[in-house]
């Protein structure tokens, strides 16, 4: 069974997104696409920015920025590949804006 995780980021503050992952080669490729997408789908990718993805020792951590509020579905090519029907839903991305943080300053 395929586990989907769910992160929630802040806009426009670089965040890196780190998991258990076995089976990704170091040539692993990840694109995030609106929610309402599939990932097999062309669709726009400009709104969360991917700055490096690593993968070894059977982990893997997306170093992102994302740049719009709104909900994202992370899609990984497992294999590396570039065409859209290689990648699959990796789990869904929240971005928040940076002001609903839950730690803040007002105390």
């Amino acid at each position: 069974a395929m586990v989907s995780l769910a992160f929630q980021r802040a806009a426009g503050q670089p965040s890196s997104l780190s998991f258990h992952a076995a089976n990704v080669v170091p040539e692993a490729r990840v694109r995030f696409v609106h929610d309402g997408c599939a990932c097999n789908e062309e669709c726009a990718t400009d709104e969360v920015t991917v700055l490096r993805v690593t993968a070894a020792n059977n982990a893997m951590i997306i170093d992102i920025m994302p740049l719009h509020v709104g909900a994202y579905r992370a899609c990984l090519s497992a294999s590396g590949a570039t065409d859209v029907q290689s990648y699959m839903s990796l789990g869904s991305l929240d971005v928040v804006h940076s002001s609903s943080c839950s730690f803040t300053d007002d105390a």
